[in-house]
């Protein structure tokens, strides 16, 4: 499935219910590429994942969910219950996101589990002003190569992992 192929162009897909199966991978080439899922099912039967933003629950009072089991994700901004509540579950495999928001704003709900596989973090790890959550089990590694922060109180779960980061890496925790 390409969002968006060639140079200049915009691909939006935004699943609201139902069943979308991708049985070859989800592709981002020269444009910009924003996969949204705010209902439904996404049975994702590829093995890589790119897009310029992923969004897990957009819309206010809407639910975005996704696991990917042994999978590459690559993409730019990642938004875990934007306005709606959002939950990611990564189990296995590579997944890198240049920025990572989870509970964005007051009301929105964000999960994220590692669930071993290793996920880079290249920008910004935001948790923000609503309910967010993190889990790392299974010897997951969380891979910060930036900052990392909460604006609101968090719920970390942490089993078994390793969260690591560069000489310019800090937590701030309000």
């Amino acid at each position: 499935m390409y969002l968006s192929e060639n140079a200049g162009s915009e691909g939006t897909y935004k699943l609201l219910g139902g069943t979308l199966q991708v049985n070859g991978n989800i592709v981002n080439t020269s444009g910009t590429g924003t996969l949204i899922l705010d209902g439904g099912t996404l049975d994702f039967r590829g093995t890589s994942l790119e897009a310029d933003t992923v969004k897990l629950g957009d819309d206010t009072g809407n639910y975005g969910y996704l696991t990917l089991d042994n999978k590459t994700m690559a993409t730019q901004s990642l938004y875990i219950g934007d306005k709606g509540a959002g939950n990611l579950i990564l189990q296995g495999g590579e997944y890198s996101a240049d920025n990572m928001y989870i509970a964005t704003t007051s009301g929105s709900t964000g999960s994220f589990t590692l669930n071993g596989g290793t996920l880079l973090g290249n920008g910004v790890v935001s948790f923000g002003a609503g309910t967010p959550s993190f889990t790392m089990r299974s010897g997951g590694v969380l891979k910060i190569n930036g900052t990392m922060s909460s604006s609101a109180p968090l719920t970390i779960d942490f089993q078994s992992g390793t969260i690591t980061g560069s000489t310019t890496y800090t937590i701030s925790i309000s």
